[in-house]
C-alpha cells in the first residue's frame, strides 16, 4: 500500500519555492491591508451637495473606527475520526485525535478581523507512533482501498513525528451581544508544510485477521519513508464561536471549525 489514495504526487522543489513566496505576499498584504473602510453619506438633498461635502469629510474622519492590532495564542484539539480515514483506506489504524498550538496578530477595525496564524500540530494516528508499533504491529497495519486479506499485502505503517506548521490568514467578522460577548465567524486560507516521516513496511497475512499478519520475507520496503506525501499542504479554514471581551484589551475566543482538519479550540488575544 502506498497511500496514494491519500496523498498526492510529490512536488517540485519549484513548487516549494512558490509556496514560501505566496507565504511572504499574504504577509504583505495583511499588514497592508485596512480590514474596514468607513464612507460618509452624500446628503439629504441637492441643495445642501456644498455644506454635505464637507460635513461629509469630516464625519468620514470622526467615524472611522480605530485600528487595533493585537498578539495572542491559541490551542486547539484536531480530530480526524477513522471513519473519514477510511474513506481512503480500506483499513486505518486508528483516527487522529491531537493537541496544536500556536499564535497570533490580529488587525481588527469596528467588528472586523484580520487574523495572521502560525500553528503546530502532530498528525499521528492512535497506534501510529513507532513504539505503538513496535508493542503492537496489528495495530499498525493499513490495508489499501480495494484491498483483501491475505491475497493482497498490507503495510505496517509509523508516523515518525509526523505533522505540520501551519501559516493562515483568516477574515473574521463579530456580531456584537453586549460589550462583552460577541458571535465570531469567519474564513481563510494558508499554507502547511509537513514534517516528519511516514515509514512502511510490507507484510504479508496468513488469514484474513491482521493478527496473522507479520513482515513479509520478500518485503522491499523496511521503514520505508513514504515519497507520495507533498511537502506542503492547502490550509482551508472556516471557523464559529464565541469571543468574550472581559476588558477593553483582551479578547478571549471560544470556537469550532475546519482547519483542512476538524478542530475545537480557544484563543486570546491582547490589544494594543
Amino acid at each position: 500500500m502506498r497511500l496514494e489514495t491519500m496523498l498526492s504526487r510529490q512536488p517540485s522543489r519549484q513548487k516549494r519555492v512558490i509556496a514560501i513566496i505566496l507565504s511572504a505576499i499574504a504577509l504583505v498584504v495583511f499588514c497592508a491591508a485596512d480590514p474596514a473602510t468607513s464612507h460618509a453619506d452624500d446628503g439629504d438633498g441637492d441643495g445642501d451637495e456644498t455644506s454635505s461635502e464637507s460635513s461629509g469629510e469630516n464625519s468620514s474622519v470622526t467615524d472611522a473606527p480605530k485600528t487595533k492590532w493585537g498578539v495572542g495564542f491559541r490551542v486547539r484539539n484536531v480530530r480526524v475520526p477513522k471513519g473519514l480515514l477510511e474513506l481512503f483506506v480500506d483499513r486505518a489504524a486508528g483516527s487522529i485525535s491531537t493537541v496544536g498550538f500556536g499564535g497570533e496578530v490580529t488587525k481588527r477595525s469596528g467588528n472586523m478581523e484580520l487574523i495572521l496564524g502560525f500553528e503546530y500540530e502532530q498528525l499521528i494516528p492512535n497506534n501510529g507512533s513507532p513504539s505503538d508499533c513496535v508493542r503492537n504491529p496489528a495495530g499498525c497495519i493499513w490495508v489499501d482501498k480495494g484491498d483483501q486479506l491475505p491475497q493482497d499485502e498490507p503495510d505496517l505503517v509509523k508516523f515518525d513525528g509526523f505533522g505540520w506548521f501551519t501559516i493562515d490568514f483568516t477574515f473574521a467578522w463579530r456580531n456584537q451581544f453586549n460589550k462583552m460577548f460577541a458571535l465570531r465567524y469567519g474564513a481563510g486560507i494558508g499554507l502547511g508544510f509537513v514534517l516528519g516521516d511516514i515509514l512502511r513496511t510490507d507484510y504479508r497475512c496468513t488469514t484474513a485477521e491482521v493478527t496473522s499478519c507479520s513482515q513479509s520475507p520478500t518485503a522491499q520496503n523496511l521503514d520505508t519513508p513514504e515519497d507520495d506525501v507533498p511537502p506542503v499542504f492547502p490550509v482551508i479554514n472556516a471557523m464559529i464561536g464565541l469571543q468574550v471581551t472581559p476588558v477593553e484589551q483582551v479578547s478571549l475566543n471560544f470556537e469550532v471549525g475546519i482547519r483542512t482538519f476538524p478542530y475545537m479550540g480557544m484563543s486570546a488575544a491582547y490589544f494594543f
